[in-house]
C-alpha cells in the first residue's frame, strides 16, 4: 500500500468498526494497513488514528480492545470520562513531582550527604548472636 493511501485505508477500516463491541486492534490494524515496523507500543498506529480523528472528523475512540467509531451517547460520555480520569491523574503526578521537587530543592544538600543506608532508613544494630546460648 502506498504511504498516501493509508489515511484513505485506516478511514475505511474503521467504517467497520463501530461501536466499543467492533473495536479492532492496534496490531490488526497495522497489519491492515501493512505496517511491518509496528512496536509494542503502536505508535505509528496511534499517530494515524490521531490523524484520521483529526482530518476525517471520526469520532475515533480507544479501549482495551482497540479503536472503534463511537456509536451512542453512552460511549461518547464513557470515552471522555476516562480521558478526564488520565488527565485527572496526570494532573496529580505533576503535583507529587513538583511537591517532590520543593522538598529536595530545599533540602538538597541534606539528600547528598545521606548514605543509603539514611535513605532506606536502615539502622544496623551490631550482631548480637555470639551472646545468645542454647537452653
Amino acid at each position: 500500500m502506498l504511504k498516501a493511501d493509508i489515511p484513505w485505508a485506516i478511514e475505511h477500516i474503521m467504517l467497520q468498526h463501530v461501536g466499543k463491541a467492533n473495536a479492532i486492534k492496534s496490531a490488526a490494524l497495522a497489519q491492515l494497513i501493512g505496517n511491518q515496523l509496528e512496536d509494542d507500543t503502536h505508535q505509528d498506529t496511534r499517530s494515524r488514528i490521531r490523524e484520521c480523528l483529526e482530518n476525517a472528523k471520526l469520532p475515533i475512540a480507544a479501549c482495551s480492545n482497540g479503536y472503534y467509531i463511537i456509536d451512542n451517547h453512552d460511549e461518547l460520555r464513557e470515552y471522555v470520562d476516562s480521558l478526564e480520569s488520565r488527565i485527572s491523574g496526570i494532573y496529580g503526578r505533576i503535583k507529587l513531582v513538583r511537591d517532590a521537587w520543593s522538598d529536595y530543592d530545599k533540602n538538597r544538600n541534606r539528600y547528598e550527604q545521606m548514605t543509603l543506608d539514611d535513605i532506606l532508613g536502615i539502622r544496623r544494630k551490631p550482631d548480637d548472636t555470639s551472646k545468645k546460648t542454647d537452653r
